[in-house]
């Protein structure tokens, strides 16, 4: 599973609940949005507005792993888990 932070855990008690519409966070200048009832993960360039949009196939266990294992930040070099592993709970939103 990878370094377990105060994000991360939040992360798994949230992402797969029937009450969570989305998952926020910002990392440098990016922003990101997971959902997974709609099987994607959005990101947005805060710099030059740049939007883009990936989708999973997969379902349950499988995506939330899906998810964490994706390289969506701007260089494509580092994991959502890898990134939560950086970040401070209260640093990720969870939207109902």
């Amino acid at each position: 599973m990878g370094m377990v932070t105060g994000a991360t855990t939040k992360f798994y008690d949230h992402i797969d609940k029937q009450t969570t519409n989305e998952i926020f966070f910002r990392f440098g200048n990016m922003v990101y949005q997971i959902c997974f009832s709609g099987h994607y993960i959005q990101t947005e360039d805060l710099n030059t507005g740049m939007e883009e949009e990936y989708c999973f196939p997969q379902k349950g266990n499988d995506l939330i792993e899906a998810f964490l294992n994706a390289r969506v930040n701007e260089a494509k070099n580092k994991s959502v888990r890898e990134i939560l592993a950086e970040l401070p709970e209260n640093e990720l939103i969870v939207t109902n």
